[in-house]
This record gives C-alpha cells, sequence and structure tokens, in this order.
C-alpha cells in the first residue's frame, strides 16, 4: 500500500473515530512517515471523535517523548477531546497551554470550548469565555453565538438566548434555522407563545424551512408551559402552509393534553393523527391514558390499553404506571395490585414510582398494613425507596391518625441516610394535625429548619390546624405561625385563611392580614396556580371584610358558599354578582374597597378581563348611591369604578416614566427592570379590561382618544419616541375594540388615525440603526393592521 494510500485510511478511521482501527494504520506507517506531524494528529483526531480523552491525553505525551513537532492543530484536536468527553475545564487548560507556546489561537477553537460549556448546561460561563476572547480582538461568528443562544435557549433562558440571536442578525450575520427555532422554542415553554411566533414569522420572511425536530420542540415546550392550545395553533398555522406534522409532534401535542388532563383535546388530536394516516407509537398511546389517568376515567385507560394490544404495540413500565396511577387517585388498591400483577406477567420491571403509586393508593383508603407490604415488596426488589414512597407510606398512618406511627417512619427514613424533604414532614404534621396534638408542632418545625427544609403551603396549613383542632384552640401559636408562613415569603391560599379563621375567628384574622400587610395575600404568585389563587384571595379578603363590617345574614350565606365563588367562571359568574349585590354596603368608602380589590384583580388575572368586564356589567347600577359632600356629584358603584380605572392609568404611566430618567431620547427598547416590567404588564392588563368595557359600553369613545394621546400621542410634537410597551398597550387595547369602532364612522375614524400614527412610529423606529427592535415593534403594529384589514 502506498504512502498517500496509508494516510487516507488513518484519516478515514480517524474521521470514523475508530480509535483501534487509526491505531493499526498508524503503526503501520514507516518509520519516516510516522514521526510527521500529519499522522500523531491524525491518530490524535481519532480519539478526539471518540470523546476519548484520557487517550488522546496519553498520545499527547508520546508526541512530547518522542519529541514530535507540535502545532495549533494538535492543541485543536486535544481541546476536541475534551469537549466531546463534556470536560470544557480541560480545554481550558489546553488552550491556556496553547497559549504558552506561542500558537496562535482562532475563533473555532474557542467556540469548541464554549459549545462544551453550554452542552454540559453551563451556558453563562460559555458566554464569558467567548467573551473574554472577543476582548482579545477575536471576532464572535455566527457559530459562536449560534451556540450560546442555543445553550441559554436548552435552559429556558429566552431573554439570553434571543439576546444572542437578535446579536447574530444585528451584526449581518446569518442565522441557522436550528438556532431560531430553539429560541423560539424557549419563549414557548416560558409561556409566551406571542414571542414564539415572532421568531416563526422571522424564519418565514428568511424563507426557512421548519425542521420535524424544531417544530416538536417548540410545541413540547408549549406543552411544559401549559399551554398545549398554543402548541396546537402553531401546528395548525404550519399546516396551512403546507408543513405535515409528524408523529413525534403529535405525540408533544398529546404529552400537553395529558400534562393538564385534558381528554377532550386528546381524543381530537388523536383522531386527527389516525384520519393523517399516522401510525400511533408506544408514546401516543401513553399520552392518551396518562391523560385518562389524570381525570380519573380508569375505563376509558383500559379500552386504549386494548387498542394498543389490537394494534400490536407492546405496552412498557410507563403504560402500567399511568394505569397504577389512576387506580390510586380512585383508591383502588385491587385494581393498582391487578395491573401491576399484569406488568410482572409481561416481564415488565416495576419501578420506584410504580409501587409509590401502589403505596399511595392503600394510603387513601388508610390501610396502613398494605402499604407497609408493598414498601417491604419494594426493598426486597432491590429498589431503594425515596422521600416520595416513603412520605407515601407515612401519610397511610396520617389518613388513620396514627401520629406515633408517621413520626416512627420519618425517623426510620432519616436513618437510612436519607434526608426527608418537605413532603415527609408535611405527611407527620397531617397526623399531628388530625390527632390535635400542637404541642409537637414546634419542634418538627425547628428539626425541619435545622436541615434547610423550607416548609411549603401544606406544611403550614396542617400545623395551624393542629392549633385549631387542639382544645382549648392555641391561638397564640397559631397567630405566630401565620407571622412565620408570611415572614417567609408564602403566598397564603383559601384553605390555609380557613384554616387560621377556625383557630383564632374571622374577626382576629382579618386583622393578623392587615397587620402582616394585606395587599400582599393577593398579590399575583408567579406561577402556574396563579389564577386559582387569585379567586381565592379575592374572596377570602372579601369575606373577611364582611365579618368586619357587621355583614347581613345574606352576607354570610356568601361566606358559606366560598367554595362555589372559588371558582368563579362564566357558568357562575351571576352567582358571584347577586352574592356581591347582596352584600350591604354602608358607606362610599366600603365601596370603594370593594372596586379597588376588583381593579387588583384585573390587573393580576388579564386574561380574564372579559369576565370581569362582565361581572362590572352586572354590578353597574345594583349598588345604593352615597350623598356626596357640597356641590360634588353623588357617589356610585359607576363613578367611584371609573375614577379608580382613571387613577389607576395615571398611576400606572407614573411609575414607568418615573424610571425612565437619563433614558437616550433615541432608544428604541426599553431595558425594563423587574418592577418596571411588571408595572407594564399591568398597564397591558389595565387595556385589556378596558377594552372589554368599552365592549359592554360601560367606556366612552372620549376615553380611547384620551388613552391614545397618553400613551403615543397624536403626532411626533406630542411624544416622538414612544417606548415599545406603550405601543404594545395600545395596540392591545384597540386589538379587543377594533371591530366595535369600524361600525360607526366617529370609530373608524379614530381607528385610521390610529393606523397612519402607527404607521408613522415604525417608520422612524425601521430607520434606527437598531433592527431588531424595531421588527418587533413592527410585528406588533403589522399584526393589529393585518387583523383589520381582514376583519
Amino acid at each position: 500500500m502506498s504512502k498517500a494510500a496509508q494516510l487516507a485510511a488513518l484519516n478515514a478511521a480517524a474521521t470514523a473515530g475508530d480509535v483501534a482501527a487509526a491505531r493499526r494504520c498508524f503503526d503501520s506507517l514507516q518509520p519516516r512517515d510516522r514521526a510527521r506531524t500529519v499522522a500523531w494528529n491524525t491518530m490524535l483526531k481519532a480519539h478526539a471523535v471518540a470523546g476519548d480523552l484520557n487517550g488522546a491525553t496519553e498520545h499527547f505525551r508520546e508526541m512530547l517523548g518522542q519529541r514530535v513537532c507540535i502545532n495549533g492543530r494538535t492543541f485543536g484536536k486535544l481541546i476536541r477531546a475534551a469537549a466531546e468527553a463534556a470536560e470544557p475545564e480541560q480545554g481550558a487548560w489546553f488552550l491556556q497551554q496553547q497559549c504558552a507556546s506561542g500558537l496562535e489561537v482562532d475563533m473555532v477553537t474557542y467556540t469548541t470550548i464554549a459549545d462544551a460549556f453550554s452542552k454540559a448546561g453551563r451556558p453563562d460561563e460559555a458566554e464569558a469565555f467567548l467573551l473574554r476572547a472577543n476582548a482579545r480582538g477575536l471576532a464572535l461568528d455566527s457559530v459562536a453565538m449560534g451556540a450560546l443562544s442555543a445553550g441559554f435557549a436548552k435552559l429556558g433562558q429566552a431573554e439570553k438566548a434571543q439576546h444572542w440571536l437578535e446579536e447574530m442578525v444585528r451584526q449581518g450575520l446569518e442565522p441557522s434555522p436550528e438556532s431560531i427555532g430553539a429560541v423560539a422554542a424557549a419563549w414557548a415553554q416560558r409561556g409566551k407563545p406571542l414571542q414564539a411566533e415572532m421568531w416563526l414569522r422571522e424564519m418565514r420572511e428568511r424563507q426557512l424551512e421548519p425542521s420535524p425536530s424544531m417544530i416538536t420542540s417548540l410545541v413540547h415546550g408549549c406543552s411544559k408551559s401549559g399551554q398545549p392550545k398554543a402548541g396546537a395553533a402553531f401546528v395548525e398555522q404550519l399546516q396551512k402552509e403546507g408543513t405535515t406534522p409528524t408523529v413525534e409532534v403529535y405525540n408533544a401535542m398529546l404529552s400537553g393534553c395529558a400534562r393538564l388532563g385534558k381528554t377532550t383535546q386528546a381524543e381530537a388530536k388523536f383522531r386527527e393523527m389516525l384520519d393523517a394516516s399516522l401510525q400511533p407509537d408506544v408514546i401516543t398511546f401513553n399520552s392518551m391514558i396518562d391523560a385518562y389517568a389524570k381525570h380519573g376515567d380508569l375505563a376509558a385507560a383500559e379500552r386504549l390499553l386494548q387498542q394498543m394490544n389490537a394494534a400490536g404495540i407492546s405496552p412498557d413500565t410507563i403504560t402500567f404506571t399511568s394505569l397504577i396511577k389512576c387506580c390510586a387517585k380512585l383508591g383502588d388498591v385491587s385494581g393498582a395490585s391487578k395491573w401491576l400483577s399484569e406488568m410482572q406477567r409481561r416481564g415488565l420491571d416495576a419501578d420506584v414510582v410504580t409501587y409509590t403509586a401502589i403505596i399511595h393508593a392503600c394510603a387513601k383508603k388508610g390501610k396502613v398494613e398494605e402499604a407497609t407490604q408493598w414498601m417491604e415488596h419494594m426493598q426486597s426488589s432491590g429498589l431503594q425507596a425515596d422521600c416520595v414512597a416513603w412520605a407515601a407510606l407515612i401519610n397511610a398512618y396520617a389518613k388513620r391518625s396514627d401520629a406515633d406511627g408517621a413520626l416512627a417512619l420519618l425517623r426510620e427514613l432519616a436513618a437510612q441516610a436519607s434526608e426527608p424533604n418537605v413532603v415527609a414532614y408535611s405527611a407527620v404534621l397531617k397526623a399531628f394535625a388530625r390527632t390535635a396534638q400542637a404541642d409537637r408542632v414546634g419542634s418538627l418545625l425547628q428539626e425541619m429548619q435545622g436541615l434547610a427544609v423550607t416548609p411549603n403551603l401544606i406544611t403550614w396549613t396542617s400545623a395551624i390546624e393542629a392549633c385549631a383542632k387542639s382544645q382549648p384552640r392555641r391561638r397564640e401559636e397559631a397567630e405566630d405561625l401565620l407571622r412565620q408562613a408570611i415572614r417567609s415569603g408564602l403566598k397564603p391560599d383559601a384553605k390555609l385563611i380557613r384554616t387560621m379563621m377556625r383557630a383564632v375567628g374571622a374577626p382576629r384574622c382579618m386583622s393578623l392580614c392587615r397587620e402582616l400587610g394585606a395587599p400582599r395575600l393577593t398579590a399575583a404568585p408567579c406561577a402556574p396556580h396563579a389564577v386559582a389563587f387569585q379567586l381565592c384571595a379575592f374572596v377570602c379578603q372579601f369575606v373577611i371584610l364582611r365579618c368586619l363590617l357587621e355583614a347581613t345574614e345574606a352576607a354570610m350565606d356568601v361566606f358559606a358558599s366560598r367554595s362555589k365563588l372559588n371558582k368563579l367562571c362564566w357558568e357562575n359568574v351571576r352567582l358571584t354578582t347577586d352574592g356581591l349585590v347582596r352584600v350591604e354596603v354602608q358607606s362610599a368608602d366600603r365601596l370603594q374597597q370593594i372596586v379597588t380589590l376588583l381593579i387588583r384583580k384585573v390587573l393580576a388575572e388579564p386574561y380574564f378581563s372579559d369576565l370581569y368586564a362582565e361581572l362590572v356589567s352586572g354590578l353597574w347600577n345594583k349598588y345604593q348611591v352615597f350623598p356626596a359632600e357640597g356641590d360634588m356629584k353623588p357617589h356610585s358603584f359607576a363613578r367611584i369604578f371609573l375614577n379608580t380605572v382613571q387613577a389607576e392609568f395615571e398611576d400606572l404611566l407614573a411609575k414607568l416614566e418615573s424610571g425612565q430618567t437619563g433614558r437616550s431620547t433615541h432608544t428604541a427598547e426599553l431595558k425594563l427592570g423587574v418592577e418596571t416590567k411588571r408595572t407594564s404588564e399591568m398597564l397591558r392588563a389595565l387595556m385589556m379590561f378596558m377594552g372589554h368595557l368599552f365592549l359592554k359600553q360601560l367606556l366612552a369613545l372620549r376615553v380611547l382618544d384620551h388613552v391614545v394621546e397618553e400613551l403615543i400621542g397624536l403626532d411626533d410634537a406630542a411624544r416622538p419616541w414612544p417606548e415599545e410597551y406603550r405601543i404594545e398597550c395600545v395596540c392591545e387595547l384597540f386589538r379587543i375594540v377594533g371591530c366595535k369602532l369600524d361600525e360607526t364612522a366617529r370609530g373608524m375614524e379614530m381607528f385610521s388615525t390610529l393606523a397612519r400614527r402607527l404607521r408613522e412610529i415604525n417608520t422612524k423606529y425601521q430607520s434606527l440603526a437598531k433592527p431588531v427592535c424595531s421588527k418587533r415593534i413592527d410585528f406588533i403594529i403589522d399584526s393589529l393592521l393585518r387583523m383589520r384589514e381582514n376583519s
């Protein structure tokens, strides 16, 4: 074999990462050829492609021992080996050696190490690493910025991922479809489908075709954020553009429905998938079964299993675990045992999650002995029970009011070198609450503090319930527990407040809420349960207020019906309206308090603005009108409400303007801090609410005129460079009221004037040297104007 053929064979083996074959080719070279740097580097390449860092390091030492000339490519291969082995620190060390040797380092080398940091889930370190390279005079290329964007997107840090993608666009570099798709998926995962849609539109404008994996990631992100409908909307839009969804895309949509137990939507997507002649796989059936299991529909889940068997698809551990969880949800111990036996009959091994589900089923029925037997069976199978399994067993003792047994299990868990988690401690506290052992609560909470276990809502509620059930009631201890909970940053829910009422009485509970800062109790928490929390908090605050105001018997009936009022929706909005009207309001100040609470709810829950507008419409002329002092107009609900809305609008604008001092007048995008961003979101929520009030004919057209003038001005003289949040608020308002405006000549004139003003603003921003900012503004404005054109 010629020398060229030998080197070609060596390179082919190295490219494939076949270290053994590469070594044979390397050893077969003539001594003179083997002494050349290129041969050694090619052998090093084999180790690098295979991710064999130890082999690469040993080969490098051999090179040094043989006095082979080392060059930049040598270090490049070593750095690649470190990157493939997920050892970015070792790669950085090789880079230092390369610099110390006086060899030139290019951006590709830095990018390789940065990509390793990103893939290891450490994009911040990758960013710092590349910025140091940039400070040394090396320009960041599209590969480097794409790696950073993908790294941040993978962790769900959409803002930083978008920053690097925008920087790439700003520098005139062409982003890859994968980079754009990763940012879109990150926004979808954050529950911001509008931002994701903006980047999908960017892809269409660049004539880039989204890959099936990108669509799957996007839909999966929507599913993880609890917005499967948004994911389905993306797929529907892509279908209109000629993209056919794959089985993986449908599986991602079904997973989102299953996560929320939305069986109707899951069934619709499943039928759609079959109509498209796509063959369901095991993931498809598992998602459907999981959806029924979460809904507690065991019969439907079992029917799906039969279909699965008929289709020749073998169920796996996940399939049977979902069925067992469904039985556990229903407290069906025999059903759970049956499915575990079937699972084992098919040769599938049960895991900790499976056994925990059965223990949970036993716990629901208070069957301590059976739960204990399943725990022993799990351990005898060689599985190590985790804290969740132990907590399920402890909960069985709590259900049977066996506080000593629950505490003994907690001690056994700690003795097995496993630190109990908050779920296990909360289960013991439930047992204390059931047996009214308030004197044992304090020591257990101190123990949690010593182990750095943070109590949650269930923990504090169970502790306070123990005080409430004690005879006599432990009022002072309950108050102290509530103070500790609030100081820890807890957001109380309706159950905790009800428990507190039983412990100290409703009047004292109201007093404590005011002392500890009642507004904070109704602030919107940044979590998926924010809507339910706000409804609970509003009703409880309202009920407590009525207790102090010597509420009538009708108002106390509302208090007794709090479980229904907690679930304000279109079906019971009339009931809620009637309940509020029955409250005996004896002064304008009390009416103002009700209006203020309502406005807080609106700002916290913008996507229920139409529901609250309906509620306000029902209350409009139902309350007593109170006389005013002097020549002032009487205090009606309508007057107080409109004044409060106006004051809130002016207050939010003032807060935003006060945070903008020192900003350049030509900045196209306001860099929002946390507080400023929250305020701008509240202003947008108010715009949505005002839009629905206008549709209910509760706001006059001149109010909209005033809002537009205050936000963006009618011309450049009033406000030459309106900030992005102002434009977004105006567009949000007119997105809602647009159809209604176009029904009248005056409304059409106003909308046309606004459209001209928005185009004028957009043209100015397009002329700036910040195309990314202008692109977002263009997207917001264009969406509104296209919506009007399409009626």
